[in-house]
């Protein structure tokens, strides 16, 4: 068995980086994600917060910074909650600054 407690220098480590600007500070935010009814266990709509973290300077969220979702359950999901008349799903989040 080994020791899972090691010593590590953070200043050795590599920084994480927005993919847009270049800025190295993020905050935590949360993408709100709307549980259909039939999948809630509530059996009533519902709303699923999954945090994830948008940069600093520009808001962007980077690929690596979005928790993975099961994309069945994801399809299913889509299918069973009506879009309204000509709106598309965004293809990727984002944090608008004012």
């Amino acid at each position: 068995m080994s020791d899972l407690n090691m010593n590590v220098n953070p200043s050795m480590l590599e920084d994480i980086t927005c993919e847009k600007c270049g800025n190295f500070t993020f905050m935590s935010v949360y993408l709100l994600k709307k549980v259909p009814a039939l999948l809630s266990p509530t059996g009533k709509v519902g709303i699923f917060p999954m945090p994830a973290f948008a940069c600093n300077a520009c808001g962007n969220i980077n690929n690596g910074m979005i928790p993975r979702v099961n994309e069945d359950a994801l399809k299913e999901a889509a299918t069973n909650v009506p879009a309204a008349a000509g709106e598309e799903a965004p293809t990727r989040p984002k944090l608008v600054l004012s």
